[in-house]
């Protein structure tokens, strides 16, 4: 897994840019078996707010990496009103 960053401005909203910085960072890696683990961390502005978000994933290549699955926890904080938010998932992927 590759280190990927980005910072972003894509377009005007209420005479101010949306703007987004993203990071993912390789944690851990079994290229043996295909599993992954890695970070994503976030900072955007949208409708006049920030939003920071954070969290872990847990990726598998599976079938002779035809089928990606994986989970992941965020968490998720706004500024302006102090909004935090965790949430859980999985995923998969042909």
């Amino acid at each position: 897994m590759d280190l990927m960053s980005g910072l972003g401005c894509s377009g005007i909203e209420d005479g101010e840019p949306y703007v987004s910085a993203l990071t993912v960072q390789p944690l851990w890696e079994d290229k043996q078996i295909g599993r992954f683990l890695f970070n994503q961390t976030s900072l955007i502005r949208h409708d006049g707010d920030f939003t920071f978000n954070t969290g872990l994933a847990l990726r598998q290549l599976m079938y002779d990496d035809t089928l990606l699955v994986g989970g992941n926890i965020f968490f998720d904080h706004t500024f302006q009103n102090r909004h935090n938010r965790i949430s859980v998932g999985v995923d998969a992927r042909t």
